[in-house]
């Protein structure tokens, strides 16, 4: 059994939880997340989430089980994230028994700790949000992914722009500011002109953060079947997706939203906390189908397949062992930080250079400062303060350039 506490940098008790939701009423063209489609009829998510949810208290007791009170981390958890899928077709009753549970297995929440809800428009009435702001969440996370109803239908949303008003409409009627908001850019035919649409509206909103993801488009998805071929995608050229990437820092910045994460936008005192312990490349337990964990600088996805995954959960539940379940090796103390590394320079803080020497040497780390030598003097990184960090918006854009750099002088592929 792992001892949690015996090594506070390889082993430090999980903080945060992730918990896996995968009901959607359909499957969106670009995702490839691992996800159940449930439909538009009612009550066939309220039955299909019944059985998940049994099957999640499963896995966290089990987990609990296998892991050991070392797994309880002093002071209590920070985060609770529930991502899908769309969390909120899960009846909030059973999402508060979950909120419960993982507080009974891992020592309670911490003062001013984060429950935080994935919401789409469109799956809830003003009763259905009070009902999830009763259970306790203290932030939602929307994904709206534009402002344009063309593009919408274009990426195979299930909502309209007139669901996300309303949307944000039942969060100002309850006077729940702590909301963000997704958006997706470089979709089909984009236009700048869209975009910016999109980003004004989005800061309309009042929301007090927002995320902006630059279009992946990965095989599996519809967009990757239709337009995988030689045959030209209807994308923006590289040189349009990189202005909206300024679009978005210049109207976002303008606005007062702090660019603190390559992806991320926040109102001061509003950044999320649960990705932070992602970027901070900290310790965190997931549950559910297809959840990724970080436990004991190992790293392990579950089964995406909801029956496979089920079976998953009995081979822990019977074996009671936490490793040979996961099978996760973890990681050296040069491999972590060069996760932690890359993880890092996506703040706009960056990463520390002391802390760095501490973990892995000063020999080290001076190999990292002369392979973002081209990236500083270049104006797409910045030495200061004992920090390494990109420049935003220009080094932010250009990350992989920076980080190519410093792979090619550790001897790294990156892949």
């Amino acid at each position: 059994m792992i001892n949690f506490r015996h090594d506070r940098r390889a082993t430090a008790a999980p903080r945060s939880v992730y918990i896996h939701i995968p009901f959607c009423r359909r499957r969106c063209y670009y995702c490839d997340f691992p996800i159940k489609v449930v439909g538009d009829r009612p009550g066939d998510a309220d039955r299909a989430a019944v059985s998940y949810v049994a099957l999640l208290k499963r896995e966290i007791r089990a987990t609990k089980r296998a892991l050991g009170e070392s797994i309880v981390p002093a002071g209590g958890l920070q985060t609770v994230f529930f991502g899908g899928g769309t969390p909120s077709l899960c009846p909030p009753e059973l999402m508060s028994e979950l909120i419960e549970l993982v507080k009974q297995e891992f020592g309670g929440l911490a003062p001013g700790a984060e429950i935080c809800a994935e919401m789409d428009p469109g799956t809830f009435d003003a009763e259905r949000l009070r009902r999830f702001l009763d259970i306790g969440l203290t932030r939602i996370s929307m994904g709206v992914q534009s402002f344009d109803e063309s593009l919408l239908r274009a990426c195979g949303r299930a909502h309209s722009v007139d669901d996300a008003l309303r949307a944000v409409s039942l969060l100002h009627a309850e006077r729940f500011a702590n909301f963000g908001i997704d958006l997706i850019c470089g979709l089909p035919n984009q236009t700048r002109a869209q975009w910016r649409h999109t980003l004004s509206a989005a800061v309309d909103t009042r929301a007090a953060h927002i995320s902006v993801y630059d279009l992946q488009v990965e095989d599996g998805t519809a967009f990757g079947r239709w337009f995988s071929g030689a045959g030209a995608a209807p994308f923006p050229e590289e040189s349009e997706g990189a202005g909206m990437f300024r679009d978005a820092s210049a109207v976002l910045g303008g606005a007062f939203y702090d660019h603190y994460e390559i992806s991320n936008y926040a109102r001061p005192g509003h950044q999320s906390a649960h990705n932070r312990a992602y970027w901070e490349n900290r310790h965190y337990l997931a549950f559910g189908n297809g959840a990724a964990s970080h436990v004991a600088r190992a790293r392990f996805s579950r089964p995406r397949r909801l029956q496979e995954y089920e079976a998953w959960v009995e081979q822990l539940e019977s074996s009671n062992d936490w490793a040979s379940a996961t099978g996760g090796e973890p990681m050296d103390s040069e491999s972590a930080a060069i996760e932690g590394l890359m993880l890092g320079l996506r703040l706009s803080e960056g990463v520390d250079l002391d802390k760095l020497r501490e973990e892995v040497g000063a020999e080290w780390v001076e190999r990292v400062l002369r392979g973002a030598r081209e990236g500083v003097e270049g104006g797409l990184a910045r030495v200061e303060g004992g920090r390494l960090a990109l420049t935003n918006p220009e080094g932010m854009l250009m990350s992989n350039s920076v980080i190519s750099g410093i792979f090619a002088e550790l001897g790294e592929t990156g892949e």
